[in-house]
């Protein structure tokens, strides 16, 4: 009925877009090696703050 009111208010769906948002990526490890770093608090950041200290320029 009022086409002008309902795109002013119409939402997007979910959070706003990042500007640096992170990627998703799979990755096989032995589970030997997941389990220790799954042992660690914080397994996730330190993982990607080690690959990233690693990644070649």
């Amino acid at each position: 009925m009022f086409p002008e009111l309902a795109e002013s208010i119409k939402r997007s769906r979910g959070r706003p877009k990042k500007e640096n948002a992170k990627t998703a990526v799979t990755v096989r490890l032995d589970p030997r090696t997941l389990e220790r770093w799954q042992a660690k608090e914080y397994w996730r950041t330190e993982m990607a703050k080690l690959l990233e200290e690693q990644a070649p320029d």
